[in-house]
């Protein structure tokens, strides 16, 4: 018996949701693997709240193409001049927050342009700025409507459990590491991981949950 389908019209078109998410402990090998995923990346922000990203990683041929901020006005700068990458070592969480808000709000004037490629916003500790008590308003409209303005996530934690879970089903992919947290661990199985099998992953091996259903990487020298 052949398999009936249906089409229905999409209500709304735009750009798809892409929030990737990478759960590891430190020096699990969840910076690296963060670094990685926006090697590709044509236009990023990467808010470097631990000081733990070398902008020489993300040279091509040579080319010094990163731009690295440390206070509001050279964030507002770097993006006014259409800097395509953009690291902000900052270390305040109210800079942050502002940062935060300058780039949706940039975003959201901006996004119209056709040249003007998507951004992909990324913040390691998620852990640190979110939880399901408190959250920067920035980075909760960011989550929920960057798609709207051409907003990419890229975000980073120790703990699965203590992220909020409007903030887990934004996530479209999910990379992680060894984890060993029960409650954690139990809404991994939601998303589609096997909990022994998170539990038991050797050091610099993650599992990720995408596209194409649920792969191993090992990160290599």
């Amino acid at each position: 018996m052949s398999e009936s389908q249906k089409r229905v019209k999409l209500l709304k078109q735009g750009n798809p949701n892409s929030t990737w998410f990478v759960l590891g402990a430190t020096g699990s090998g969840k910076s690296t693997l963060m670094a990685n995923l926006l090697l590709d990346e044509q236009r990023f922000v990467i808010f470097d709240t631990r000081n733990e990203y070398d902008p020489t990683f993300f040279h091509v041929d040579g080319k010094a193409d990163v731009v690295v901020v440390s206070s509001r006005d050279e964030f507002r700068a770097a993006l006014n001049n259409l800097a395509p990458r953009i690291i902000s070592k900052n270390f305040s969480d109210s800079q942050l927050e502002a940062d935060l808000n300058n780039l949706y709000e940039f975003q959201k004037i901006n996004a119209h342009i056709e040249e003007l490629a998507p951004v992909r916003v990324s913040i390691d500790e998620l852990n640190r700025f979110c939880d399901s008590s408190n959250c920067p308003e920035p980075l909760r409209e960011i989550t929920q409507r960057g798609r709207d303005y051409k907003i990419n996530k890229l975000f980073g934690a120790q703990w699965f459990g203590t992220i909020p879970t409007w903030m887990r089903d934004s996530f479209s992919e999910i990379y992680t590491f060894r984890h060993s947290d029960p409650r954690g661990l139990a809404l991994l199985e939601l998303y589609g991981f096997n909990k022994e099998q998170v539990r038991e992953l050797p050091r610099y091996h993650c599992l990720h949950n995408g596209k194409d259903g649920i792969e191993t990487i090992e990160l290599v020298a």
